[in-house]
């Protein structure tokens, strides 16, 4: 073989393993990163929607995979398995249980959501804010093209760039459901993007048009909206944890910079925290940090936390 064989082997090859950073960063180490990968590739739905998984035990699925399976998958001895496993175990983001398959005792494993969830939702937070800060220095001299290098090191030995997709032409198949999937979901994503917008304006409006026509109404629905704030917050982080929260703060903080956020975007963020946040931490200023993304940490709770703020709304309104 030669190197432009190589490249061209290099090209064609499907035989990759694709793991995502974040899940290093989640597991703090890589083999047990590249395991977490594996894992939540089986827990994503198929290229139809349907599960993956067969294997229903205690009401919840199960991957049913022993410790040699692994081998074969990611490259990860039995031994490796079982010090990366315990990792991830450590983390709260797993658990295994050894039920019978096909007659014979293996390994089950579940992703535990409860935990993976915010500590996914940490990372991304914290990632965001490294993304936001690098925007603000400047740019290079020099940046990467659409296939990844930079123009100085580009050689004859390219003959074929990468597309907008990430992929060469030459290798493109259909198992590449991931463009057919954003395609299809273009148009729903679009309409709720627009439905969201049309949402934050008429509360704008509603706004608005309480405090031109009546001060003393819009005056009584910001104290209304603060004596949520500071019940949501007892309720949420607890006492005596709910005292250091400066409630104040976080309440001048939204209504200055985020008028277009509601409750519900309050208490997702605040849930985030309550999950991630250590007992020393200055949980006013991570909360206060995350307002600016707080219709990312709404996304994964949004149903939950409409239902939790009218209940919450109906109780302050009894009392």
């Amino acid at each position: 073989m030669d190197l432009r064989e190589f490249l061209l082997w290099e090209q064609a090859t499907r035989d990759c393993i694709d793991v995502k950073k974040i899940y290093v960063d989640m597991a703090d180490d890589l083999i047990a990163g590249i395991l977490l990968s594996q894992i939540v590739y089986w827990f994503l739905p198929d290229k139809e929607g349907r599960t993956k998984l067969r294997v229903k035990k205690d009401g919840v699925l199960w991957l049913a995979k022993s410790r040699e399976d692994w081998w074969d998958e990611c490259r990860i001895k039995p031994r490796q398995f079982d010090t990366a496993f315990k990792k991830l175990e450590e983390q709260g983001l797993v658990e295994k249980k050894t039920f019978k398959f096909n007659g014979d005792p293996t390994i089950h494993i579940r992703i535990l959501w409860d935990k993976f969830l915010p500590r996914l939702q940490d990372l991304l937070y914290q990632l965001e804010n490294t993304v936001s800060e690098s925007a603000d220095q400047e740019e290079t001299a020099e940046t990467l093209d659409t296939t990844g290098f930079y123009e100085s090191v580009k050689t004859g030995f390219q003959p074929e760039t990468l597309d907008t997709t990430g992929f060469y032409e030459s290798v493109k198949t259909g198992s590449q459901f991931g463009e057919i999937v954003m395609l299809k979901s273009v148009k729903t994503i679009t309409e709720n993007s627009n439905k969201e917008l049309l949402k934050e304006r008429e509360r704008e409006e509603a706004a608005n048009a309480a405090l031109n026509s009546s001060p003393d109404q819009y005056d009584e629905l910001l104290e209304r909206n603060y004596e949520l704030l500071k019940e949501m917050t007892k309720r949420v982080f607890g006492m005596p944890r709910a005292e250091q929260v400066d409630v104040e703060s976080i309440w001048n903080h939204w209504h200055n910079r985020f008028p277009q956020y509601d409750l519900t975007h309050l208490y997702a963020v605040m849930r985030a925290t309550q999950q991630t946040a250590r007992i020393r931490d200055d949980l006013t200023g991570i909360i206060v940090k995350r307002l600016p993304n707080a219709k990312t940490a709404l996304i994964p709770v949004k149903q939950q936390a409409i239902e939790y703020v009218a209940r919450l709304q109906r109780e302050i309104k009894r009392a």
